[in-house]
């Protein structure tokens, strides 16, 4: 059975209804890098490479993602395209740091301290089971030719929400002796399922962790809850990922507040994605009656205040 494309899990906040029983069971918690979500897979023969929501090739590259992989002469790749044509029933899921001439010379997210740019692996699916195979299943076969994985942190059998925040502090991986990474992801295995059957993974992003847990919590008035909105999803570290997703749209390495083009994806971008991956849970637990036009303006003045406009 030959792959398709199959773009990665959408991975939740841990305090998501959708996760809410994925601590019961075997868990294990790796590193969450900060680049770009990418794939890698074979179908008759070929090599295919995707990003995080769509297939690769011609002008779609991914920051040079799909170049990388089809032309690189390292030997992890060159086994890599190997692997992956010996076996098409896989798809090979990893964070692209970029940082790699001649494909990208750069790093493409917002910590630009990562020791080592590339492609490192967090991930492999099986498509005739429709699931991700157990870490200690994949890891040792990966192992074998190639050495950029990402490692555990830690693994639990039904680990406490304790054990779970013990982990925080300790993604340094791929990063200088006290620097600390942008959180870790959890995931029960065999892969855990929603009531719906639906593939969940769970993170914790840490500057948003600890920007909850030691902020006075605000009680909200009637007439606020948009701002509730605001406060509690539109966080430094979100714009931070939407910022880098404008610069690297645009293949820029500097945000400027005074280009048009810049300025109007970031603004997009912010209420875009802050409106499709939280409304619905945010209605679901507050069942409140949401101005959204009021809600886009607190966005862009949230978007500016980031700015320091």
């Amino acid at each position: 059975m030959c792959a398709q494309f199959r773009k990665y899990t959408h991975i939740q906040k841990i305090d998501r209804d959708e996760v809410k029983g994925i601590l019961d069971g075997h868990c294990v918690v790796q590193p969450k890098l900060d680049g770009s979500n990418s794939l890698v897979y074979s179908r008759n023969g070929e090599i295919y490479t995707g990003s995080r929501t769509r297939e690769l090739g011609g002008e779609k590259d991914n920051a040079g993602f799909d170049a990388y992989i089809h032309s690189s002469n390292e030997p992890r790749i060159v086994k890599l395209r190997a692997f992956v044509l010996a076996h098409p029933e896989y798809i090979v899921y990893g964070e692209w740091l970029g940082n790699v001439n001649p494909y990208c010379g750069k790093f493409i997210g917002s910590i630009k301290r990562y020791l080592e740019g590339g492609f490192y692996i967090f991930d492999v699916f099986s498509i005739p089971d429709n699931t991700y195979l157990p870490y200690n299943e994949w890891e040792p076969m990966i192992a074998e030719f190639y050495d950029r994985i990402i490692p555990l942190i830690a693994e639990f059998d039904n680990p406490s929400g304790t054990d779970i925040e013990s982990c925080i502090e300790k993604n340094g991986f791929n990063l200088p002796d006290g620097v600390l990474g942008e959180g870790i992801v959890i995931k029960r295995e065999p892969s855990y399922r929603d009531e719906w059957g639906n593939i969940q993974i769970a993170k914790i992003v840490r500057d948003e962790f600890k920007q909850d847990k030691y902020k006075p919590k605000k009680i909200y008035v009637v007439g606020e809850v948009e701002q509730e909105f605001i406060d509690k999803y539109v966080t430094d570290a979100f714009l931070d990922k939407c910022q880098n997703k404008v610069l690297q749209a645009c293949g820029d390495d500097k945000f400027d507040y005074r280009n048009k083009k810049h300025m109007g994806m970031m603004m997009n971008l912010a209420w875009k994605d802050s409106v499709e991956e939280n409304i619905f849970d945010f209605i679901k637990k507050k069942k409140p009656t949401i101005n959204f036009g009021q809600l886009n303006g607190l966005v862009n003045v949230r978007v500016r205040q980031f700015l320091g406009l």
